[in-house]
């Protein structure tokens, strides 16, 4: 017989206590350093823990029914501890076993019947529309074999779409829809309902997000753009096919953009005059890179490299396999570079959920470096083992950093503004608060 995606999640979810925190146990100096490079910044982490441990439930659940082998009888398994679903798990009487919040998304999504819609792009630019996929599975022994359902797709009681299914037990349908947002800017939420013979028999959510479309500002600085792939083509600006040609602008008027991936043997022999027009009082943009090419490892001579990083800690059988971002910590909140940007946009970009794939690391003189963003890295080596010790920038790898170089300035940056700018609302934002910086 076929088996089903088993997908465990004990070791990803984590224990929470009976206030829904992530364990801190005595206040073990490792588990809150964890949780930290976790979350970023902390604002109530009864909330945040159990939002997160939910996030997992249904993300990874919804994976699992995608994945299903219709040939198969077997069904899946997610297993979570009593930590995880319960308060005081061990207790007696009436305040013992009292449910967590992530039973609510149980019901949602490991149901007998179950309802998704799969989206990956949820940061919508305003007046588009949503593109997914929705998924029904019938498996429910109590309902006919073949069962006439109706679906209902709604969100602050519009209704967006309805449809008629008829599924035979252990089938599913899916297809495509592209639904319209017509909402205000910022957070919903899409619900879903699927009925047989007037009864509810499944439900779930979908939460979006909706961004304003982004108009390029003009600086008072003359853009001008190192792009060899021409994927910021359609910003205006000076375009140049050298870097070093960079030394025949004013370096006090004119700010430099290396387009993402543009680095290479060129920007490797264009440094020194590059590096110098910068010393002179050039500001400079540098979009992500690739690691190991002749122009990312020493960034225009500034000492700023770009690298590949390995699974953090908290993930040891894994240590191998390269490290990809799906959020990102913001680290100067006051910087221009994150005007009308907060930490809840630096996750889940579309189209892919990754937001960063290669981090920066740091050269020459730091003493004046200003870290944009950065992502936790989990524990150093010696930190596996319950001692005492300091909470180090070495558990964190860099997203992006300013550096003021002699009179010039350069930013460089990992997040992938320069690949999703065009299909990501975030990316185009940040994108723009970096062309218009004096």
């Amino acid at each position: 017989m076929l088996f089903q995606p088993c997908i465990s999640t004990e070791s990803i979810a984590g224990y929470t206590n009976d206030k829904g925190e992530f364990f801190c146990k005595h206040s073990d100096v490792r588990q809150q350093k964890i949780v930290a490079l976790r979350f970023g910044k902390i604002t109530d982490l009864a909330r945040q823990a159990q939002e997160y441990q939910s996030f997992l439930l249904k993300e990874y659940s919804e994976a699992m029914w995608r994945l299903r082998n219709p040939e198969s009888s077997f069904s899946g398994y997610i297993p979570f501890g009593q930590y995880t679903w319960f308060r005081k798990p061990f207790g007696k009487g009436k305040d013992a076993l009292v449910p967590k919040m992530i039973w609510d998304t149980y019901r949602q999504v490991l149901g007998p019947v179950h309802v998704q819609l799969e989206c990956f792009s949820r940061h919508v630019f305003a007046g588009n529309t949503l593109k997914a996929a929705l998924r029904v599975y019938h498996e429910n022994i109590h309902l006919p074999e073949t069962c006439a359902f109706n679906v209902r797709i709604t969100c602050e009681g519009k209704v967006l779409t309805e449809r008629a299914y008829t599924i035979r037990y252990h089938e599913s349908i899916a297809e495509k829809l592209e639904l319209p947002l017509p909402f205000a800017n910022g957070p919903h939420t899409l619900s879903l309902e699927v009925s047989a013979d007037g009864k509810t028999v499944a439900e779930n959510t979908l939460a979006v997000r909706i961004y304003p479309a982004v108009s390029f500002a003009d600086s008072n600085r003359r853009r001008v753009f190192y792009d060899p792939d021409n994927r910021l083509a359609a910003i205006s600006g000076e375009r140049i096919d050298d870097p070093a040609e960079i030394v025949n602008y004013d370096p006090a008027s004119t700010c430099l953009i290396a387009g993402p991936y543009a680095l290479g043997a060129d920007a490797r022999r264009a440094a020194p005059a590059v590096g110098e027009w910068l010393r002179r009082g050039g500001h400079a943009v540098v979009l992500e890179q690739n690691p190991g090419t002749q122009g990312a490892d020493n960034i225009f001579d500034t000492g700023l490299g770009t690298v590949k990083a390995c699974q953090p800690q908290w993930s040891r059988w894994a240590m191998n396999l390269v490290k990809h971002a799906d959020r990102a910590d913001l680290t100067a909140a006051g910087h221009p570079f994150f005007d009308g940007v907060s930490e809840s946009d630096l996750s889940w970009w579309n189209p892919e959920t990754f937001v960063a794939h290669s981090y920066l690391i740091r050269g020459g003189d730091d003493s004046r470096d200003v870290i944009l963003s950065r992502i936790g890295n989990g524990l150093e080596e010696n930190e596996l083992m319950p001692v005492e010790y300091e909470f180090r920038d070495s558990g964190y790898s860099i997203i992006a950093l300013e550096r003021p170089f002699v009179a010039g300035r350069i930013i460089v940056s990992s997040l992938l503004l320069g690949s999703l700018w065009q299909i990501e609302p975030v990316a185009a934002h940040l994108l723009n608060n970096l062309l218009k910086m004096e």
